[in-house]
């Protein structure tokens, strides 16, 4: 929820600074997509993330991993 509130100008902003969408080069049938930039990080386990991995790699992770549909709700009463 603190991801789709950063993305859409209901979160402090340095929340919403961390986030970077994925910008598209190609036409691709995913170009529509609202897909955010992971930045690389060094610490890793087993699953990907860990109790210490920083809002700016969790939160797109997790975001990413979400269906298209949910990602582009309008509101966050669905």
């Amino acid at each position: 929820m603190i991801t789709y509130k950063a993305l859409n100008g209901q979160a402090p902003i340095y929340l919403t600074e961390l986030l970077h969408e994925k910008a598209n080069t190609r036409t691709l049938k995913s170009s529509g997509e609202l897909i955010l930039v992971v930045p690389k990080y060094k610490l890793q386990t087993y699953d990907g993330l860990n109790a210490f991995t920083a809002f700016s790699v969790a939160a797109p992770t997790l975001w990413n991993k979400l269906p298209s549909h949910i990602r582009h709700y309008k509101s966050l009463n669905v």
